[in-house]
């Protein structure tokens, strides 16, 4: 739509985007408003991406590396996640990050979680936790809690201090 050129080695420039169908190949170089693709997109090689948007289900293979040249103080690069729920309430975990593996019959199983959660979501008293979760006996359990007065250690997790503790 709105195609402005394609010149003779294959450059294409678009105004106002283009739709590209499936079955549809570009090989070349090409300058675009917007671009709608109704289908999967193979990519070959390095490419960068600036101020990506991704709705839905995400799947990703091997590591994901978060890098940030700021050289100020402010943390940096930073990983937010955020619950947009119309009805926060007490109790409400967060956002959460899972840690799966293989036991030894080769089933996935969660290991241990950490994840973020409300306490308390009133206005003017808003009070949060991060809570440890790890496999034990089978079973996912909450071992500890983090909040802004204690440090929960939960069903059975003991503390155990290598040196002196005040």
């Amino acid at each position: 739509e709105d195609v402005t050129n394609i010149d003779s080695v294959g450059i294409i420039t678009a105004k106002n985007g283009i739709h590209v169908g499936a079955g549809v190949s570009a090989v070349g170089v090409g300058t675009f408003g917007s671009l709608d693709i109704g289908g999967d997109i193979d990519v070959d090689g390095h490419t960068n991406l600036d101020n990506v948007s991704v709705a839905g289900v995400s799947t990703f293979s091997g590591d994901i590396e978060l890098t940030s040249t700021d050289s100020g103080a402010a943390a940096a690069p930073t990983l937010r996640l955020q619950r947009d729920s119309s009805s926060p309430a007490n109790q409400d975990v967060l956002g959460q990050v899972l840690f799966g593996g293989k036991d030894s019959n080769s089933a996935d199983e969660n290991y241990a979680s950490v994840a973020g959660k409300i306490i308390q979501a009133g206005g003017g008293g808003e009070h949060g936790a991060i809570q440890i979760t790890t496999r034990k006996a089978s079973a996912n359990v909450i071992t500890a809690n983090l909040t802004s007065t204690d440090y929960e250690l939960l069903n059975g997790t003991n503390l155990s201090v290598d040196g002196n503790i005040t």
